[in-house]
């Protein structure tokens, strides 16, 4: 990792953080995490997703079904505007 870059601060689990990764290749990954909703009294923190900014850019790990709100929420803080 050539640099890393907190665009938005989350809590102290990670939620609400975005981050810009720029690997030793140039490629650049985004951070956007998507908050878990567990109950009970343990928290394991957000499922992390990865804005990869390729020539064609795509999604990694977008966490379970219905929970895209989480991402649609952070995109508009990352350095793309996604």
């Amino acid at each position: 990792m050539n640099h890393y870059e907190i665009i938005q601060q989350g809590d102290a689990s990670g939620n609400g953080m975005v981050a810009k990764i720029r690997l030793p290749s140039g490629l650049e990954v985004i951070t956007l995490p998507t908050k878990n909703f567990y109950g009970g009294h343990w928290d394991l923190g957000p499922t992390w997703n990865y804005a990869v900014m390729a020539d064609r850019p795509f999604l990694v790990d977008a966490g379970r079904f219905g929970r895209t709100g989480g991402i649609d929420g952070l995109q508009g803080e990352s350095p793309h505007g996604l």
